[in-house]
């Protein structure tokens, strides 16, 4: 009379490759959801940028705004941008000598006071930091409107 104990060879190959496929199935998964959760990130902080951009270029396009350190604040009324919850921002604009005019960086803990010198011209980037990490820069360009 014969009795089994323990599993044959197959019924172990078997398990292991099924092992193997369920491994990479969930490799698979984890890794899009760390893409989608990054390509989130940085589509929030474009949407962010537009609208920075967008009001700084609305307020420079009067001479008087132009000559001022008067950049969108996050802190005043519904009508500035604030940026989304756990997002933090740079913003540096440079005459057209690449020179640095003006330098402002804001976390939702302590924005500090900017520092500027006037100029015809003036380039923002504006660098986005994400809650995952990640840094996206944005550049425009603006020339003082006439008088």
């Amino acid at each position: 009379m014969k009795t089994d104990h323990g599993f044959t060879l197959i019924e172990t190959l078997v398990a292991v490759a099924l092992t193997g496929i369920l491994i990479i199935i969930a490799s698979y998964f984890s890794s899009s959801l760390l893409d989608t959760s990054k390509a989130k990130n940085a589509t929030v902080a474009q949407t962010f940028s537009r609208s920075y951009l967008d009001v700084l270029r609305t307020k420079w396009s009067v001479p008087n705004q132009y000559l001022t350190t008067s950049l969108p604040n996050p802190t005043a009324s519904a009508l500035e941008v604030k940026p989304p919850d756990n997002y933090s921002y740079t913003t540096q604009v440079q005459n057209a000598s690449g020179a640095v005019i003006l330098n402002y960086t804001y976390s939702a803990t302590t924005p500090p006071v900017p520092v500027y010198s006037p100029s015809n011209y003036k380039k923002v980037l504006l660098s986005v930091s994400t809650p995952n990490g990640q840094t996206l820069t944005f550049a425009t360009q603006i020339i003082n409107p006439p008088q």
